[in-house]
């Protein structure tokens, strides 16, 4: 009769790392994202800059 007992700690001990491990895994992929869309944003500023350098020298 002691293992029923520790059966269910097994059971929610492993439902528990595998939401700690779900929660930091969707953590780690948002920031992931973030960092993609952030690098994204660089890129379109330095090319909106480099356009607006070349305007610039045009009409000088």
């Amino acid at each position: 009769m002691e293992i029923w007992g520790v059966v269910p700690i097994l059971v929610f001990g492993l439902l528990y790392i595998g939401a700690i491990a779900g929660i930091i895994a969707v953590v780690v992929i948002v920031l992931k994202r973030m960092k993609e869309r952030n690098q994204y944003l660089r890129d379109i500023r330095d090319e909106l800059r480099n356009q607006n350098k070349a305007t610039i020298s045009d009409f000088s």
